[in-house]
């Protein structure tokens, strides 16, 4: 998960899609390329044309990893 996080880090487009993902009790729809990426790494999985967390550890883990989005300081 750590390598997850920087990739994160380092792709602030993708930490901002995660969280819109993780942040919502439903399926929710993303831009197809933020799709494509997030679901290579396995941190979501798709249900038609959207998008929820992988498993309930990513979502319990990124959401507990204040400013995913926002933080690029580590």
């Amino acid at each position: 998960m750590q390598r997850l996080r920087i990739t994160l880090k380092q792709q602030p487009e993708l930490a901002t899609a995660l969280t819109n993902i993780i942040s919502t009790p439903n399926p929710a729809q993303l831009e197809p390329t933020l799709t494509y990426k997030l679901s290579s790494l396995g941190l979501i999985k798709l249900l038609g044309n959207k998008a929820s967390p992988s498993c309930e550890l990513y979502r319990l883990y990124f959401q507990n990893f204040e400013g995913i989005a926002q933080s690029n300081s580590d």
